[in-house]
């Protein structure tokens, strides 16, 4: 008879462990989904010249003529857009030979179409960048032209650009009325880097 005991309470205490299938008020559950996502990068520089030979002949004085037209888009930090000349000079050159005329550039940058052009010191965004023979010469560093803006997105425009930036040359011409004939070139290389 107290076999048959032993064996009931047993059984009792077993069931009453694994029968709990009720949560309690205080239960928590938690599930997580994990979402991740990507904007895709845009460093993009297209280069367009504005057609037309130059007129180099003599005494023919030209201001802020456009050579071209700089066409950015990026949304990341620009570390540097590098012009360089084809040229040991930075000059226009027959057959080697330089064109006696002075010849500058401009990167035209402006705070409300071209924030992309300026100078990295004071001035900043939408400066205007004057570019001498001497700061582009072939084996040279070549001229700098991004902004502050330009390298620091987030903090001063807070989304990438896309924007158009003139570029234009003025020249003054040799001062004699007839200079030696030929066709003078030179090729400008724009090159954008990213932080």
């Amino acid at each position: 008879m107290s076999f048959k005991k032993l064996v009931a309470l047993a059984t009792f205490m077993i069931v009453g462990v694994t029968s709990n299938v009720f949560a309690a008020p205080t239960d928590v559950v938690q599930g997580q989904i994990n979402l991740s996502g990507n904007v895709p990068v845009f460093f993009e520089l297209w280069v367009r010249g504005v057609p037309g030979d130059l007129d180099l002949s003599g005494f023919n004085d030209v201001n802020d003529r456009l050579l071209g037209i700089l066409h950015v888009k990026y949304n990341q930090d620009i570390a540097s857009l590098i012009v360089k000349s084809s040229t040991a000079s930075g000059k226009l050159q027959n057959a080697g030979v330089d064109w006696t005329g002075v010849m500058t550039y401009e990167a035209m940058g402006d705070a409300a179409t071209c924030k992309t052009i300026g100078t990295t010191t004071a001035g900043g965004a939408g400066t205007v960048v004057s570019i001498a023979a001497a700061d582009i010469v072939s084996g040279g560093a070549g001229k700098d032209l991004h902004s502050v803006t330009a390298a620091d997105l987030a903090g001063t425009v807070s989304s990438g650009l896309e924007e158009d930036c003139s570029f234009t040359g003025t020249w003054d011409a040799p001062d004699v009325a007839l200079p030696l004939a030929g066709v003078y070139k030179d090729v400008l290389t724009f090159t954008m880097t990213s932080e």
